[in-house]
């Protein structure tokens, strides 16, 4: 899901409006039932975009490892293509001066360790840091383990993105300032 959301950043130039059909019960991010409400793991990336990539897209580049992908539709012959480990994007919201870079760690079980640099930041300051993982990919949540897969929040001084580790299967959410 948050690979979508990144793509979905990245073209926010020629992207104006998106929707989810399925908000509530069947294949949603929430699920409702006389037992109470879940917020399936899909739930999470939403909840962390909606709040915190506001503002304005901008570029985002990345240079790690990469690994063959099978990419393919319904429409088009499969091929396969390289693929960054690290999928990111990123915004800057003017009115509180700060930046927030989203990274996907799609490696299923390294994390990935990387220097996060913004062109133009200040140096210092505290970095939020979010990131959502599970013990594996199939880890979900359930009413009986309604938090299997939620976010965790770190407050991290600036010198920490010289060398920052994605865990793996992960979803990370960096918001710094940047004037």
């Amino acid at each position: 899901m948050a690979g979508c959301l990144n793509a979905l950043v990245r073209c926010a130039d020629i992207v104006s409006l998106a929707n989810l059909a399925q908000l509530v019960n069947a294949i949603a991010p929430i699920h409702t039932t006389p037992k109470g409400l879940l917020r399936h793991t899909i739930f999470h990336p939403f909840a962390l975009y909606s709040r915190l990539m506001t503002g304005i897209a901008i570029a985002a580049d990345v240079q790690v490892e990469e690994y063959e992908a099978r990419v393919g539709s319904l429409n088009t012959k499969p091929m396969t293509v390289c693929a960054p480990y690290l999928d990111t994007s990123a915004a800057i919201d003017p009115t509180t001066g700060r930046v927030t870079c989203a990274v996907v760690n799609r490696a299923p079980d390294a994390a990935i360790e990387a220097r996060v640099t913004v062109v133009g930041a200040r140096g210092g300051g505290e970095v939020e840091a979010w990131t959502l993982t599970g013990d594996d990919v199939e880890t979900a949540n359930t009413f009986e383990r309604p938090d299997a897969v939620h976010p965790a929040r770190a407050v991290l001084d600036s010198t920490a993105l010289d060398s920052y580790q994605f865990p793996a299967r992960s979803l990370t959410l960096l918001r710094l300032p940047v004037s």
